[in-house]
């Protein structure tokens, strides 16, 4: 200890001899807990995934039990929505379409869409190449383009009529 905080106690000891060690928490909470709770609620609010859902969560935890021990009446729905908005972008609005109404299905959401969202390490995107002959083609309609599925872009073209120079029709 140094400084302010070993002046506190040496000056809380020499008058609360015999302390049980239940008092001196309580004691040192109330002393230091503006300095300890500010900066909790500032990292908590400032908390956004970065990584994996498993490490977004493991801090989200740890911060939300501190939140908890600062003010134990904390609404739930609080915690909820903070989840979820500090999720990464592609897994927030996926998980905010299903809207859960408890913090667990939440999490339960992000993982498994983090699972869909992310590639796992050996698959590897096919490559589809569609060789065409030329040919007069009478209608083409098409749907897209599509959201990004392992970095390609895709677009669905139906063709409803191709016509060869020879006049085949296909």
């Amino acid at each position: 200890m140094k400084g302010p905080t070993e002046i506190w106690f040496v000056s809380y000891i020499l008058r609360r001899r015999g302390v049980s060690w239940d008092d001196f928490v309580i004691d040192v909470c109330a002393r230091f807990r503006d300095n300890l709770g500010g900066k909790v609620i500032e990292e908590f609010n400032r908390l956004q995934q970065d990584g994996t859902i498993d490490e977004y969560l493991a801090k989200f935890e740890e911060l939300k039990a501190l939140m908890l021990l600062r003010a134990r009446m904390m609404p739930i729905s609080y915690f909820l929505q903070s989840f979820i908005r500090s999720l990464k972008p592609a897994t927030k609005s996926l998980v905010k379409d299903v809207n859960p109404q408890k913090l667990d299905i939440a999490i339960e959401q992000a993982m498994f869409h983090e699972e869909q969202i992310t590639p796992s390490q050996d698959m590897k995107p096919v490559s589809h190449i569609l060789i065409v002959e030329i040919c007069n083609v009478r209608g083409i309609d098409f749907m897209g383009p599509f959201p990004p599925s392992f970095g390609f872009g895709y677009v669905l073209v139906d063709v409803d009529l191709c016509q060869s120079e020879g006049g085949s029709s296909y």
